[in-house]
């Protein structure tokens, strides 16, 4: 029987982890049987919509911290799309908060059940929010950015003249000096090389932990410390600017320490795909046929405020005035 591939798309919150799979999707995936593991944290999966317009299965695990599930859900997802899809490639795509090495650990338990092996492994940094993040996720996102074996930054045509792209370099430099760091805009990412080049580097991350693996102590680490999720569905009206405002609130911190919040709100007529991170908000239309839903993940999150303010939201739509 054939092994299949595994392929780990990792990062912090918010960081373009979903638009760097839809890219190699469009090229590096093509002609692939292809499956798609989503880890989320929050009780509504968020991502496998944007992903579902592509050719290929989508399983979301839900409310899940990778650490957990060990002996549960995540390796249970993983066998169960072997044995019901026979993908060629298994794409994952943990939740912003799991530790990459446990997400690793999970991958090589089920690979003692299936014919499955980690084949890459990427971590993925939004260069814009490198400092923020530093300071925001601390030791845990320091973490990360240390275990991947090959780093892809984000949104590097987005850097201001005060953050130039050398001085991040050099940041993610002093976390992981061996990892290769590709830092062009992804319009002109070479994802086939990606590929490659983080096939090669996981090899080498594999090889070393094989080594290190009769001093392993067997500790074990939540991979969410510190974080809570909030979600709910929305049936209400939400126009762009209702969701620039809703963005702002969270920003101000009306709701609670929020870092990442993402989903599909509409009016009516049109949904719109909203991202948000740490004060900073993308709003597009979508095609998502709905309803609303909407996840909020930061380190205190006051749902009594958050409540009030749904519940006093208009549930009907009017039609768009001429």
């Amino acid at each position: 029987m054939k092994t299949v591939k595994i392929d780990i798309m990792a990062g912090f919150l918010g960081a373009g982890k979903t638009t760097l799979i839809n890219l190699f999707l469009q090229n590096a995936y093509l002609g692939e049987r292809l499956a798609l593991l989503e880890n989320e944290f929050g009780e509504i999966g968020i991502d496998g919509d944007v992903l579902s317009g592509h050719n290929l299965v989508v399983k979301e695990l839900a409310n899940g911290c990778i650490c957990c599930t060990l002996q549960g859900n995540f390796i249970a997802g993983i066998l169960e799309l072997v044995a019901t899809h026979a993908p060629d490639r298994i794409v994952i795509e943990p939740t912003g908060v799991a530790r990459l090495s446990d997400t690793v650990a999970a991958c090589e338990a089920a690979a003692k059940e299936a014919p499955v092996a980690v084949n890459a492994v990427i971590t993925v940094v939004d260069a814009t929010m490198f400092p923020v993040m530093m300071e925001v996720g601390g030791e845990f996102y320091r973490q990360q950015i240390r275990e991947g074996p090959v780093i892809v930054l984000s949104a590097v045509q987005n850097l201001e003249e005060d953050m130039p792209l050398e001085s991040i370099l050099a940041g993610l430099a002093a976390l992981n000096p061996a990892a290769p760091v590709f830092s062009v805009p992804w319009d002109r990412l070479e994802t086939l090389h990606l590929l490659q080049v983080a096939e090669e580097q996981t090899l080498g991350m594999k090889a070393g932990a094989a080594a290190e693996r009769g001093v392993h102590r067997g500790e074990h680490r939540h991979g969410r410390e510190g974080y809570v999720s909030h979600s709910f569905y929305d049936a209400g009206c939400w126009n762009e600017e209702e969701i620039r405002d809703f963005c702002r609130r969270l920003a101000a911190g009306d709701f609670g320490e929020i870092i990442r919040g993402k989903g599909f709100l509409g009016d009516g007529a049109i949904f719109r795909k909203v991202d948000y991170v740490c004060g900073r908000a993308a709003v597009a239309a979508a095609s998502y046929p709905g309803p609303g839903k909407f996840v909020l993940i930061g380190t205190a999150i006051d749902t009594e405020a958050l409540s009030r303010f749904l519940r006093a939201r208009p549930r009907n739509c009017e039609p768009e005035k001429i």
